[in-house]
């Protein structure tokens, strides 16, 4: 679709879908320069979430689904192919989208930790306070309020 389209298409639609809600939302997943660029034109939080490979290589097993279905080797050779697209927007730079988010959390720990991180991501943002999104104030007491999705 995106080849087809645009290297964001499938983040134009999400946005479509979210706008029409009049709510903030959460689009995950993002793992293409195109949609981080859309992303970030329509002044997005970004955030990457990330763990060694092992601990997320044992997560897909323990979710056993069909698609995970892989070896360790098979894993890790696939993730690293979705590291980088040589300058193809329309495809997937893992790389790319990680250093371009707005913060990074390593997920190697509690669910708890991760809170913690994000909490913590969520008070250093510092911009527009008249920007409709909770977690874009200034004030501590309304950016607190746009943490509770993490709850």
């Amino acid at each position: 679709m995106r080849k087809e389209h645009s290297p964001s298409y499938l983040v134009e639609r999400l946005l479509e879908e979210a706008g029409a809600t009049g709510a903030d939302c959460i689009i995950e997943s993002i793992r293409t320069p195109g949609e981080m660029a859309k992303l970030k034109e329509v002044d997005a939080l970004l955030f990457a979430v990330d763990a060694p490979p092992r601990l997320r290589y044992d997560r897909i097993v323990k979710r056993a689904s069909e698609t995970d279905a892989v070896s360790f080797d098979q894993f890790v050779a696939a993730e690293q192919l979705e590291m980088d697209s040589a300058g193809d927007e329309s495809t997937q730079n893992l790389g790319a989208c990680i250093a371009a988010a707005d913060a990074a959390f390593k997920n190697d720990g509690s669910l708890e930790e991760l809170h913690a991180q994000v909490q913590a991501a969520l008070v250093r943002v510092d911009v527009d306070a008249t920007s409709t999104p909770a977690w874009r104030a200034k004030d501590p007491a309304d950016r607190q309020q746009a943490g509770k999705f993490v709850q």
